[in-house]
């Protein structure tokens, strides 16, 4: 068995119907690869591990794992996942990295470097002769714009929510699904969505998905974005969309409450007013 440390502290302010900035209720989850084999021919099982974290984002002094090194088996790893409690029941994972715990104790979980696809892939592989890696995604295809131009209609795009924002906001968060009404002044053809990633989730793909409802129809369009790395991320439509000049309804979620967005903003007498996340759809 090895001593392990490590700080586990989100990196933004946790929302929770305010500012609040409490890790009350935080774990930290570790889980084996597989089962393996120690030393002495004892089984060890690919059980949850979980340990408290305190008001630090700490281990307990006593938080002990057996360490990859300790195996016979030279391909084990550990994922490493960091909670918070939910809103209204499970967790909400905002730390995921894949980890070989290994070498001199106390070993501090935070100076480890997280194990690549190219290296999760190579233990597979040593751990299953037989693995075949998943063959790599087909990138995005444009689907077609309407084949005669609509005359009078914005083709360059616009922002939801507010179609010509005075500021940029801060990055934000987006636990909650959220929505937020605006009126589209023209007739508009869209066929992708894109998002400006602040801070990306560590570890893991996250998704976020927006969509955008003509209020008077009731039709409404979605897509899911890829939020797994800083800058812009964009998504096509499964169709190209025309919208309708009149009031609309700008919705987001995401399965990451770690992903943080750029934000939109209007200006104010009382200063910057945050309106929705930052999403630019366009042709």
């Amino acid at each position: 068995m090895r001593y392990i440390t490590g700080k586990f502290m989100p990196s933004w302010p946790i929302p929770d119907e305010g500012e609040s900035e409490t890790l009350e209720g935080a774990r930290l989850v570790l889980r084996l690869s597989q089962k393996a084999t120690d030393a002495t021919g004892t089984e060890v099982l690919d059980d949850p591990i979980e340990f408290p974290l305190d008001s630090n984002g700490c281990l307990p002094k006593e938080a002990q794992v057996i360490g990859n090194d300790e195996l016979k088996e030279p391909y084990t790893y550990y994922s490493v996942v960091a909670e918070l409690p939910g809103n209204v029941n499970g967790f909400h994972e905002y730390f995921s990295e894949a980890l070989r715990i290994a070498g001199g104790e106390p070993i501090d979980l935070n100076a480890l470097v997280s194990l690549s696809e190219k290296e999760l892939e190579e233990l597979q592989r040593a751990a299953n002769p037989f693995y075949n890696p998943p063959e790599p995604e087909p990138g995005p295809v444009a689907p077609p714009l309407p084949a005669k131009r609509i005359s009078g209609a914005n083709y360059s795009g616009f922002f939801g929510g507010i179609i010509y924002p005075s500021a940029e906001g801060d990055s934000m968060t987006l636990e909650h699904d959220g929505k937020c009404s605006f009126y589209l002044p023209f007739k508009a053809v869209v066929r992708q969505a894109s998002i400006l990633v602040a801070v990306p989730h560590v570890g893991r793909p996250a998704k976020v998905t927006v969509g955008v409802q003509d209020v008077a129809s009731g039709k409404k369009v979605s897509t899911t974005i890829d939020a797994g790395k800083q800058g812009i991320a964009s998504a096509y439509f499964d169709a190209s969309v025309i919208l309708n000049q009149g009031e609309h309804t700008l919705s987001w979620s995401s399965d990451s409450t770690a992903v943080r967005v750029k934000s939109i903003a209007k200006i104010g007498f009382h200063g910057k007013v945050v309106i929705a996340p930052m999403v630019y759809f366009s042709a």
